[in-house]
């Protein structure tokens, strides 16, 4: 997964949900930073483009959300931080920190769908597929995964921000 940004702006707004907002309209009216000005004579010591690479369990398929300021716990990463979450198609989510591509933390929900019948567009599995919501409000986050158990099963979750711990039973 690739995290484009221009430096060292982050986390302005949060994006919490598919396309920005309920509407689903993918504009964000209060961004000011990323101006056709600033993507094409970008100020001294700032770029637009590739900031850090991060290496996933699987493919991710969910759209990447963010939020600022998120207390972490949990050694080595514990305090506050801008993350980007992302959600795979093995049903792992992330914590990531988007400054300096660290994973601040991860969890994995069980097992994924194998070869799932008439689903041409997961090579493998499919595990988490549609983008989480995350409501800041309650510092949580509301996910649905797909595993393999008896019978594959969808299953709502609703996780922390801080460290991904059930806030309520899935």
């Amino acid at each position: 997964m690739n995290i484009l940004a221009t430096q060292p702006t982050m986390a302005q707004v949060a994006v919490t949900t598919h396309h920005f907002d309920n509407a689903r309209t993918g504009w964000n009216p209060h961004e000011s930073a990323l101006s056709y000005a600033a993507m094409t004579q970008p100020a001294a010591g700032q770029a637009f483009g590739l900031l850090q690479a991060v290496a996933l369990d699987a493919q991710v398929d969910a759209q990447p959300l963010v939020a600022p300021n998120v207390a972490i716990v949990g050694d080595p990463n514990a305090g506050s931080h801008d993350v980007v979450f992302v959600a795979t198609e093995l049903n792992t989510v992330y914590a990531i920190d988007p400054t300096r591509g660290t994973v601040l933390s991860s969890r994995n929900f069980n097992s994924a769908v194998p070869h799932p019948i008439d689903c041409a567009n997961s090579p493998t599995t499919v595990g988490i597929n549609s983008t989480p919501v995350i409501d800041v409000a309650t510092n949580s986050m509301y996910l649905i995964t797909y595993t393999d158990s008896s019978l594959p099963t969808y299953t709502l979750h609703r996780v922390s921000l801080s460290d991904f711990s059930d806030i309520a039973p899935p």
